[in-house]
């Protein structure tokens, strides 16, 4: 008698398990996945953007730009223009060979400062801080100056005043200055931009819901 029960309850058990269509999602086809023993299709969904926590304003649209490249190229001018400077200056009573050089470092200076100072900008997409603000006002002081300088003293070599070897060292010395604090600006611009994209993430969150004839299976993870 014993050992009929155990036969019958047997068949109990095993007729709903060979009703199932599947045991796992690999036993359905295609995409589908297996819930209380049915193949169902998967419906994914996305929460719009509205519902999605926002990031804070200074971490969207992150990017370093070309910062790099312009520092770069406004450390690599500081030399040509030193040595430009000092070779007026060395030939300053000469103003046939003094004035040419005198204008290819003005040149050049008034042509670097605004490309890394661009450069730098193209990083600037999280606002400006108290130490960016420390490298680019001096930078664009020493600029002006430097311009203001390097033009008068052009301008008086031309009418045949001889200008003292000092005074053009000294242009030189803060064209290159110039350059060296909006590189460093650059520079700043760039690790802030790095750092603000890297703090920030992709917080939305994916939803998956799997339809059943006895209920809904939900799944949820970030994006």
């Amino acid at each position: 008698m014993k050992s009929t029960i155990a036969v019958f309850l047997g068949i109990l058990l095993a007729v709903p398990a060979s009703w199932a269509q599947c045991t796992k999602d690999t036993d359905c086809k295609g995409n589908r996945i297996c819930v209380n023993g049915e193949c169902v299709e998967p419906l994914t969904s996305t929460m719009p953007e509205s519902s999605a926590p926002q990031q804070p304003a200074s971490s969207q649209n992150m990017s370093a730009g070309w910062a790099l490249p312009a520092a770069v190229a406004g450390f690599a001018s500081i030399a040509p223009i030193m040595g430009l400077a000092i070779g007026a200056a060395a030939n300053s009573e000469e103003p046939a060979i003094s004035i040419p050089l005198g204008a290819a470092a003005t040149g050049l200076l008034g042509a670097a400062v605004p490309i890394v100072a661009v450069g730098g900008k193209s990083a600037h997409t999280g606002g400006s801080g108290p130490s960016r603000l420390a490298f680019r006002i001096p930078g664009w002081i020493a600029y002006g100056l430097a311009l203001a300088d390097a033009t008068t003293m052009i301008i008086l070599g031309a009418s045949d005043v001889t200008v003292p070897p000092a005074p053009i060292v000294i242009t030189g010395v803060l064209g290159s200055s110039a350059c060296a604090l909006m590189s460093v600006d650059a520079l700043v611009a760039r690790k802030y931009a790095l750092e603000s994209r890297a703090d920030s993430g992709d917080d939305r969150i994916r939803i998956a819901i799997v339809p059943s004839s006895k209920g809904c299976a939900l799944i949820r993870d970030s994006a």
